[in-house]
């Protein structure tokens, strides 16, 4: 800030130096009404850029500047320009000191844009949904008293079971006659009587005294009583009945018992999100980014300059309606029908030469040359 304001001092200074030359050079006798109208019209622009214009690349400085002329050297060549004077002056002739626009270089810088830094993707973890059994309640165990159960019947009670009864048959004998044999049956020779037959008689036929007889002897026997086995001993079986009585009892049915009933486990089935794979991070350098912008540096500062211009000296009412008519081609029309040089006239001139930035400070034949006007 403060070169600026240093700056925009030596401006004002040289600037008012410049106009008191001006003054002096010019003939006073030969200068009319219309060169002080000129010399107005110098002052309130060159008032006019004191207040209103600003030293452009004013910020702070940056990498490339190096290329611009440093501020001592461009005051140096505003003091050179403005103590010069109008170069080659003729007489009828006006000449006003206008803006020359700044010269720019337009260079390209290669500037960071990002700084390299890192930046971590994340894998979020991948789930899936899978239908599960859940254990709502679990098997249990539980018992259960069965009472014993009885009932009333009749029941046919075995006082005595039937059984065998063995007798025993003793030895039955019976007499019997029976008789031995005393004397076996035999032969024997026996004397014997009676008549002599013819054959008993001897050889002579004498008879004889002995008479012998085979005699058969029948057997003796000695009777006696016998006690023969009539019936053997033996062993009798007799089969004994029961003996039995009905009588009314409680019978047991079915015992006392202690029941185990088991009682299945309980599943619900539940929609869950199972893990698949966890969440990871991966590390990702990010590089440095660039970029090339283009930026304006300057060559030559803004000046003021000496330029022909018209004014009533050297005007006629002919060439305003030319150039009226010219800026309304353009675009720019000055809405004024009066072929003087009035404030719409000066507005619309000024909006011309600042869209095709021609040097600024009244009606300059640079500007007549580009709006195609000849004086």
């Amino acid at each position: 800030m403060r070169i600026r304001s240093f700056h925009l001092a030596i401006l004002a200074a040289l600037l008012s130096i410049g106009l008191l030359s001006a003054k002096t050079h010019a003939d006073g006798k030969q200068k009319t009404e219309d060169c002080k109208e000129c010399d107005q019209q110098t002052a309130g622009d060159v008032s006019g850029n004191q207040g209103d214009k600003k030293p452009k690349n004013s910020g702070d400085p940056k990498e490339g500047e190096n290329e611009a002329l440093p501020v001592k050297a461009q005051i140096e060549l505003l003091t050179n320009e403005l103590a010069q004077l109008p170069p080659n002056p003729k007489a009828g002739e006006c000449y006003i000191r206008v803006r020359q626009a700044a010269k720019y270089k337009t260079v390209e810088q290669k500037v960071l844009v990002k700084a390299a830094s890192v930046r971590y993707e994340i894998t979020p973890a991948k789930f899936k949904d899978v239908e599960k059994k859940v254990l709502v309640r679990p098997e249990t165990v539980r018992y259960q008293v069965v009472p014993a159960k009885y009932e009333t019947k009749k029941v046919t009670v075995v006082l005595s079971p039937e059984h065998e009864e063995l007798i025993a048959v003793e030895t039955k004998f019976e007499n019997k006659k029976s008789k031995i044999e005393t004397k076996p049956e035999r032969v024997e020779w026996k004397r014997g009587s009676g008549l002599i037959s013819k054959e008993d008689l001897t050889h002579d036929g004498q008879p004889t005294t002995d008479i012998l007889c085979l005699v058969r002897e029948p057997a003796e026997f000695h009777e006696y009583t016998e006690q023969v086995i009539a019936e053997k001993a033996k062993v009798e079986r007799k089969e004994i009945n029961a003996q039995e009585q009905v009588v009314e009892t409680t019978v047991l049915v079915s015992p006392a018992q202690v029941k185990e009933i088991k009682e299945p486990a309980e599943y619900k089935t539940i929609k869950v999100r199972e893990l698949v794979s966890s969440a990871s991070e991966k590390r990702v350098d990010v590089p440095a980014e660039y970029e090339t912008v283009k930026r304006q540096v300057l060559l030559h500062p803004e000046t003021l300059v000496w330029q022909r211009v018209l004014c009533n000296t050297n005007i006629t009412p002919e060439i305003l309606k030319r150039i009226q008519k010219a800026l309304k081609d353009k675009g720019f029309d000055p809405k004024t029908d009066k072929a003087t040089w009035n404030r719409p006239m000066q507005h619309a001139v000024e909006r011309y030469q600042h869209k095709h930035k021609l040097a600024t400070g009244g009606l300059t034949y640079e500007f007549l040359e580009h709006i195609g006007v000849n004086p």
